[in-house]
């Protein structure tokens, strides 16, 4: 009991001083702040899940609000080296990566990292990439294990690759005689590519570097597009991460400018520790400087309140349509001059002239009312008829707020005529944002993200996939522009070419379907869906798995519980109310095992 209370004051603590941090942030006028993990050190001692929490937490609500004021980047600092650095960075990057935006609305501009994917383009037009991750969560065509071919129980890439891949991969290894330098080839068991590439560095830099122009040679030999390599001898092996990346990058320049490429096109060199990447990074970037760089990261993304902005009318305030109206109609004049032989005759044509010119003019009272709905570009193209038809136009004073219009009658009847249909545009904007809304509750349409999440689609785009009127593509909440092919449910980014997948829940009519679930059926209570390995969410429920279960991993599902889920929610909700001043309920998600007869679907 002491210790939910001690756990409890330091969740207030916390997050109400990095709210007065950030607050401070934007009473200072700061443009970027820097934040620790505050709390699982040495002396405070709390869990480091439960601090990462706090802190994405407080950044998101400080997104979220209206008042950022001239903060625009927020650092999150992670020290490398310590025994729970790579478990730190994939909390924080999970935590901020599935809160980057809400409701198809973007909380936060980008979310970029040191650790984001590095591409490059080497000799021969092959992609390099430098990944930080699980070489486990990979599905290039060939995969390479490093290995002394005698201990395959020691933590690290050998004994991850093999848990995967099954007894019968282990027990060809146990059974095979390699020579110094050679590469051995196995089937790839339960591993998801078509070969597994087993090598031995020796620890020496000179055997890795030949080992990686081996492998991919044997690629091109034997038509493999794409290749995932560790880095080999950097774990177990005892090298440094410095001598690993030089004589693997060495390996990947000298076997890619000495031939050229039919079939390898892609080089991924999967990084699981934080050193490693970062020594790879430089010794990349010094090896070549004048490759085509690429980090990979979440795309730009518009600031909230813009992106709020754009989705409403773009409307101007009345009084600036009236001073821009008002300002461009001065009246023209004409000057006549009569003779005649009498001033009677004078007189008479003079009245007729007059009549005839005012039996073509016209004068008409535009409404203040009528005048509100008006767009930029309405006011435009009024004041274009107005200067182009010489027409007057003057301030109603009976009237506050309405404008008086008078000129030649097809001048008149022709800026009427603008106003009646900007005000039909209007009424039909205004139903189309109601059918967007209530659309928007049945039905959502998601693409999913760079980062393996998926994201709901704007309400535009939600009524576009929904009505098929995807002719002119749609645009997401980040602002880009992608094209569809309904058939495949996939989506094309129109400037990269990048391609993603789209998918359509139908909520039922009492509970809206979480973004990650498959739809269910009318009464369906519960539903079991089964992970695919390739997925986000497979490899996240994976890592957090085996952080507190040494076991294979050979199948996840997705146990979707209608009634549990609501009562999640509304129990979140409770609390979310009852500690308002603190920030609201913070979640911290528990992975583990327990025998197939004591699961329970949850």
């Amino acid at each position: 009991m002491l210790y939910f209370f001690i756990f409890l004051f330091f969740f207030q603590a916390l997050s109400k001083g990095l709210k007065t941090c950030l607050d401070l942030c934007v009473q200072q006028r700061v443009c970027s702040v820097a934040f620790p993990i505050i709390g699982p050190g040495i002396l405070l001692k709390y869990p480091l899940r439960v601090a990462i929490e706090v802190l994405t937490e407080n950044i998101r609500l400080f997104g979220l609000s209206a008042s950022t004021g001239s903060l625009s980047s927020i650092h999150i600092v992670i020290k490398p080296g310590y025994p729970d650095s790579e478990e730190c960075y994939h909390d924080v990057y999970k935590h901020l990566s599935s809160n980057i935006n809400q409701g198809g609305q973007a909380i936060f501009k980008s979310l970029t990292s040191d650790l984001d994917d590095i591409t490059m383009t080497v000799g021969g037009g092959v992609k390099l990439q430098l990944v930080f991750g699980d070489i486990t969560n990979e599905i290039t065509e060939v995969v390479v294990n490093t290995t002394n071919f005698v201990n395959f129980q020691n933590d690290g890439v050998c004994k991850d690759i093999l848990t995967v891949a099954g007894p019968e991969v282990e027990a060809e290894l146990r059974a095979a005689n390699v020579k110094k330098g050679e590469i051995f080839v196995s089937e790839s068991g339960s591993f998801p590519c078509d070969a597994l590439l087993h090598v031995y560095g020796q620890r020496d830099a000179g055997i890795v570097e030949q080992l990686v122009g081996d492998i991919i040679r044997y690629c091109e030999s034997y038509g493999f597009m794409s290749v995932a390599i560790p880095a080999i001898c950097a774990g177990a092996g005892g090298l440094d991460p410095g001598v690993v990346a030089g004589a693997i990058l060495r390996g990947v320049k000298a076997a890619t400018s000495s031939a050229s490429f039919r079939y390898i096109t892609n080089i991924r060199l999967v990084l699981i520790k934080i050193k490693v990447f970062l020594a790879f990074k430089e010794e990349a970037t010094r090896m070549f400087p004048t490759a085509v760089n690429n980090q990979a990261s979440v795309p730009q993304r518009p600031h909230v309140q813009q992106q709020q902005q754009q989705q409403q009318p773009p409307s101007m305030s009345l009084r600036a349509d009236l001073s821009i109206l008002h300002s461009t109609s001065t009246s023209q004049k004409s000057v006549f001059v009569f003779l005649g032989l009498s001033r009677q005759d004078v007189d008479g044509a003079m009245t007729k002239l007059k009549g005839a010119y005012q039996a073509q003019c016209s004068t008409q009272t535009l409404r203040k009312e009528d005048l509100v709905g008006l767009t930029q570009g309405d006011i435009e193209e009024l004041r274009q008829l107005v200067e182009s038809h010489g027409l007057n136009i003057q301030r109603d004073q009976s009237r506050p707020g309405s404008l008086t219009v008078s000129g030649l009658k097809d001048g008149v009847n022709q800026v009427t005529k603008k106003i009646n249909d900007s005000l039909q545009e209007c009424l039909r904007r205004e139903v189309r944002v109601r059918e967007e809304e209530e659309l928007f509750n049945r039905v959502a349409w998601c693409i999913l993200a760079h980062n393996g999440n998926w994201e709901r689609l704007p309400k535009t785009a939600n009524y576009k996939l929904e009505k098929n009127d995807i002719a002119g593509g749609v645009v997401d909440a980040q602002g880009a522009e992608w094209s569809v092919d309904a058939q495949r449910l996939e989506a094309s980014r129109r400037v990269s070419g990048q391609t993603t997948k789209l998918k359509r829940l139908v909520n039922l009519p009492d509970f809206s379907l979480p973004l990650e679930w498959d739809n269910m059926a009318a009464g369906e209570a519960f539903k079991a869906v089964a992970l695919q390995p390739s997925s986000a969410e497979y490899k996240s429920v994976k890592e957090g798995f085996k952080r507190t279960v040494s076991k294979t991993v050979m199948k996840i599902e997705r146990l979707q519980n209608v009634h549990l889920r609501r009562a999640y929610e509304a129990q979140k909700k409770q609390i979310s109310d009852n500690r308002r001043q603190e920030g609201g309920a913070f979640e911290s998600f528990c992975t583990t095992g327990r025998p197939r007869k004591t699961v329970t679907p949850s």
